[in-house]
């Protein structure tokens, strides 16, 4: 009985690995900027750091991002929401979802790395929020879908105010795709 029970722990243990066969998984988010397979699943994407995150403050102190981007979209809806650690305390950030850009040196668009194409930004998809005295910050918002089927990357940028005009080219940036 015993031997039944464990060889059927592990059929099912074996079954559920299949599924995210071919998905490499980091902190519960796709590594590769996948989608996700259902629809209406939330995607999580990984957020990298970019190098407007060195920049250091006149108290000497510089943002060393770490979260993701949860984005879950419906037939008409995209809906995003964005936890970030490791940023500056009680400064407003701004995020939203580009377009692929044209700037490299051939001026031509890489797709291997949007977040660096300098793509113009879809600012219908403009979250703000600001960071709390320890640097977490949760920026929250819902755009038309049609707005945003376009959009290859989602950078998040220190913010010059409270109405979201970004400051740096961008603090941390993910690829996406939007389906």
């Amino acid at each position: 009985m015993k031997k039944t029970m464990m060889f059927g722990l592990g059929i099912l243990l074996l079954s559920s690995c299949a599924t995210m066969a071919g998905k490499e998984m980091k902190d519960g988010a796709m590594a590769d900027g996948a989608m996700a397979d259902k629809a209406g699943a939330p995607a999580s994407y990984v957020l990298q750091r970019q190098p407007a995150a060195d920049t250091k403050t006149a108290d000497g102190l510089a943002a060393n991002p770490v979260g993701n981007a949860e984005v879950t979209t419906t037939a008409d809806t995209v809906s995003t929401t964005t936890k970030l650690t490791g940023m500056l305390p009680n400064t407003y950030y701004v995020a939203h979802f580009h377009v692929m850009g044209t700037d490299n040196n051939s001026g031509e668009a890489d797709p291997n790395d949007p977040c660096k194409s300098n793509g113009d930004p879809i600012l219908s998809s403009k979250m703000v929020a600001q960071s709390d005295a320890g640097g977490a910050v949760t920026l929250t918002g819902s755009v038309a879908k049609a707005d945003v089927l376009k959009a290859t990357y989602y950078n998040v940028h220190t913010s010059k105010d409270a109405e979201g005009t970004p400051a740096d080219p961008g603090v941390a940036c993910s690829a996406v795709t939007i389906k």
